[in-house]
């Protein structure tokens, strides 16, 4: 462990240390502040998004196919308003849930195509590589913006995308329990 920066021995990379955390070396980030919390939120990307999507495909489980397999489950669910409110939309498809959608895949289509047209922060490019990077590689290779507001602005857009894809496994589940319920009989 370097510095006052928290090492993860397992994935072999450090949290808050090293390059472009906000020293106001290495890559020229425009503040303190703003390099520290990119940082930040690009170690916690980086650190918990296996586990994030292993969390999601347990929650679309729970939360949107067994109530489809159990009735006893189906009237646990029914104990909590909002739960049982979130099962019922989703695997009904509502306006709600497909707006969410819709604006989940205008964010994503504008940061690719801004990370196409002009590059995302650091070099890395989205043609050769195949899309966007990952919250690891971004950690790792230190891809944060410089002073150009369109790499904040395409940085932000891909922090909103990992964090509207920590969900990506819940809703697919409940897309598959949409299908699901289609074929009940009441």
């Amino acid at each position: 462990m370097e510095g006052s920066g928290v090492s993860d021995e397992k994935s072999g990379f450090e949290l808050g240390s090293g390059e472009g955390d906000g020293d106001g070396g290495g890559r020229g980030l425009s503040s303190k502040n703003s390099a520290n919390t990119y940082s930040s939120i690009v170690g916690f990307i980086a650190k918990f998004e296996t586990a994030a999507s292993v969390l999601s495909v347990a929650i679309g489980l729970a939360l949107f196919l067994l109530p489809l397999i159990s009735l006893t489950w189906r009237n646990f669910l029914r104990d909590y308003p909002v739960a049982y409110l979130v099962f019922d939309e989703v695997t009904r498809l509502t306006s709600t849930v497909v707006l969410i959608v819709l604006i989940f895949v205008a964010i994503t289509s504008v940061a690719q195509w801004l990370a196409s047209s002009y590059g995302f922060p650091g070099g890395w490019d989205v043609r050769q590589e195949g899309g966007l990077p990952t919250g690891k590689q971004v950690f790792q290779q230190n891809l944060y913006p410089t002073t150009s507001v369109r790499e904040h602005v395409i940085f932000v857009l891909w922090i909103a995308i990992k964090c509207f894809g920590l969900f990506f496994w819940a809703f697919l589940i409940g897309c598959l329990a949409f299908f699901m319920r289609i074929g009940e009989f009441r």
